[in-house]
């Protein structure tokens, strides 16, 4: 009831506040179980735990909408760049050397899961949030030229040097 809520949490924001915060923490935690190194692999671990907890692409859409309501408000807001900060930290943490500096590097990768959210939501692909990101995350890999498990184009591909010498002999 709406006395409980005031008696227990002040009002309804202080009621808000503490489910962003539980919310963040819970994040911030199932981050840190998940497997840490500097390779393709963790990066695709991540990329499909993300989608995991997305779920379905109603949920999708209910958590882009309060997102943006959060971030209109000033105290949601920086709760919800608490949260976005922890997912930087974790790619960060996994991101391998790559052609560009690092920092960058995550931001692009960052932009990739967001791009390929929007890219699943509207799909008409009967696949799972986090099966479709762990697959476009195995394309983003291969386009940074960063190897993981189970490429086909990390054990077939011929080196430059290869690829050059059989050139040359044409």
């Amino acid at each position: 009831s709406r006395a409980a809520i005031i008696q227990r949490f002040g009002n309804a924001e202080g009621l808000r506040m503490r489910m962003a915060r539980q919310h963040i923490a819970h994040f911030q935690k199932l981050l840190e179980q998940l497997p840490v190194s500097r390779d393709g692999d963790a990066l695709i671990a991540l990329a499909a735990f993300v989608g995991q907890l997305v779920g379905g692409r109603q949920q999708l859409t209910a958590f882009m909408l309060n997102l943006h309501a959060d971030l209109q408000d000033e105290k949601l807001g920086e709760l919800q760049k608490e949260r976005a900060a922890a997912l930087h930290q974790a790619i960060a943490l996994r991101m391998p050397p790559v052609a560009i500096e690092p920092e960058s590097a995550v931001s692009a990768f960052r932009a990739h899961l967001s791009g390929s959210l929007i890219q699943w939501q509207s799909s008409p692909e009967a696949v799972s949030a986090g099966d479709f990101l762990a697959a476009r995350t195995r394309e983003w890999l291969r386009l940074a030229s960063v190897p993981f498990s189970g490429d086909a184009m990390d054990r077939q591909a011929p080196s430059p040097q290869a690829v050059t010498a059989a050139a040359s002999e044409l």
